[in-house]
């Protein structure tokens, strides 16, 4: 129900043939009448028409409703009986609904955090923003968050055991991808936690507005790039290579 209240405080109906409710449709820009009168009848089946005659407001009649204030806002509305009432959405400018701006005035938002901000972009995939969220929270399915028994990683001829350090930054593929994209972009690769690699690119001074759109889009796509060959080797038997992950990447 309060999702239903919200919703109507957004809509604001345009008088011309009359047929709104007078008490419960928002048709003065103040919201539902039956909302702001203290006692009294507030019936749904009054009509905005029962106050006009002749083309005009009934002073007198809408004095007995609501206060002198109401009334002087009332008589401002211009009335036009050639065409029929409409609604208007007041969050979109075109006055059309729309699902979108619905939910943004309905939805209670959380604190933002940095991390947040960087991994949701609109150029990147929602699947990997999603990917991302999982990875820095340690919730993808790597050998060492299942406790494996066994491990072997798929990405390096030593076959170390697999943890999300060792996949996404440490291992010699790894290495190699984050080098060669951190070449390109200006920005210095330094080995260790994924957090900390992830860090350098999202706190890099960018030099343009493109710079720092690939600032903070590319960490995101080459994890994915690489958890992806990660599992075409565990499952497809195929093997890892750096330069097949990069190459991935540059054809997006």
């Amino acid at each position: 129900m309060d999702c239903k209240k919200n919703a109507e405080m957004s809509i604001f109906c345009k008088i011309r043939r009359r047929d709104v409710s007078f008490w419960w449709d928002n048709w003065t820009v103040l919201g539902a009448l039956a909302n702001i009168v203290l006692g009294g009848r507030t019936s749904k089946n009054t009509k905005v028409q029962e106050f006009i005659h002749e083309g005009a407001w009934m002073r007198d009649k809408l004095m007995g409703k609501v206060s002198e204030s109401t009334v002087n806002t009332i008589q401002k509305i211009k009335i036009n009986v050639d065409k029929r009432d409409y609604p208007i959405w007041l969050l979109e400018k075109t006055g059309e609904f729309t699902c979108k701006s619905a939910w943004q005035n309905l939805r209670r938002k959380g604190c933002g955090t940095f991390t947040s901000s960087r991994i949701w972009h609109k150029q990147i995939p929602f699947k990997i923003s999603f990917f991302m969220l999982r990875l820095l929270q340690a919730r993808i399915p790597t050998d060492d968050v299942v406790n494996m028994v066994t491990s072997r990683c798929s990405c390096c001829t030593k076959h170390e055991e697999e943890s999300i350090n060792h996949l996404f930054t440490c291992n010699e593929i790894a290495r190699h991808v984050w080098n060669y994209f951190c070449n390109v972009c200006a920005v210095k690769f330094s080995q260790g936690h994924v957090r900390h690699v992830l860090m350098n690119w999202w706190i890099a001074k960018a030099n343009n507005e493109v710079h720092s759109t690939l600032l903070q889009c590319v960490p995101s796509v080459v994890c994915w790039d690489i958890w992806k060959s990660r599992c075409a080797a565990m499952f497809e038997n195929k093997k890892m290579s750096a330069w097949h992950i990069i190459q991935k990447f540059l054809i997006l």
